[in-house]
């Protein structure tokens, strides 16, 4: 199989299984677990802004491993610096690190920035690709504009530190 077959393959499975209804996204208010189509409690922030469907657009952080496999190579810098040139191009807040790339920002475009990672090693003629994600998303504070939720993180454990002496 070439490569265009991987992703044409690729692109119709994603066409399936966005075919299929999501389940319920549910909240955990309190000690109360409700599903998103039942009246939740009133929150002190807005939550997730609407998609064009009406549906919640989480505010997502992400950390994710892109690893190429069966390059014959032991270095993947190459493969790595394609995948920032497209992070780059998709607008996204974006930091790499050691052992991968924090991202951020609206679910289905951090989503869909992955996705554009592995095609565009794809394309490198990369034959397999397999990635580690870690998702976070938060609804208790309203979240707007591009921000840097990671950096904002990494500033605050840092004044705890300058408090305490540590640091």
């Amino acid at each position: 199989m070439n490569i265009s077959q991987c992703i044409r393959r690729t692109r119709i499975s994603s066409l399936l299984l966005s075919s299929i209804p999501a389940p319920a996204p549910r909240l955990l208010l309190g000690a109360r677990v409700i599903s998103s189509r039942q009246a939740a409690p009133q929150q002190t922030s807005t939550g997730p802004a609407l998609d064009t469907a009406g549906r919640n657009e989480l505010y997502t952080v992400a950390d994710f491993c892109l690893t190429a496999v069966g390059t014959g190579q032991p270095s993947v810098s190459e493969y790595i610096a394609q995948c920032q040139r497209v992070l780059e191009k998709s607008g996204l807040v974006y930091k790499m690190h050691g052992f991968g790339t924090n991202i951020e920002g609206p679910w289905a475009k951090v989503s869909q920035a992955i996705y554009d990672c592995h095609a565009a090693v794809h394309k490198m003629g990369v034959p397999r690709i397999t990635t580690d994600i870690r998702i976070g998303t938060r609804t208790d504070r309203e979240i707007t504009g591009q921000v840097n939720l990671n950096e904002a993180k990494v500033r605050r454990v840092e004044e705890i530190l300058a408090r305490s002496g540590s640091g």
